[in-house]
């Protein structure tokens, strides 16, 4: 049985795909499961503040102590800065991916 999944949004914000991504990451948390949700490449617009479904399903993750993470170099290949981003999101480096996808029984990409 699956008891860990990583929800990976490679998508931006206003996409179909990042919103399944994200509703899974809420779903997956609520039921009990380790879950992370990684922000990478244009995934990680969906981190930025704004009105809408998306975002407070974000939040309401993020306020569940739903880990969030984004990747440093995404947002600086985008002139994002960290301190854009809603509160509670960890930013890591990229090396850092790989070790998060180990942790993690299944990752789904979005």
């Amino acid at each position: 049985m699956i008891e860990s999944v990583c929800a990976v949004l490679t998508r931006p914000r206003g996409e179909e795909k990042s919103v399944l991504g994200l509703r899974l990451a809420w779903a997956t948390h609520m039921a009990g499961l380790g879950t992370s949700l990684l922000c990478l490449e244009d995934g990680v617009y969906n981190l930025l503040p704004g009105p809408g479904y998306p975002v407070e399903m974000l939040l309401n993750f993020i306020k569940e102590s739903g880990r969030t993470l984004a990747v440093a170099s995404s947002l600086a290949q985008r002139n994002l800065d960290p301190s854009q981003l809603v509160e509670g999101v960890e930013v890591i480096e990229e090396a850092e991916v790989a070790g998060l996808m180990e942790d993690h029984q299944a990752a789904l990409f979005f």
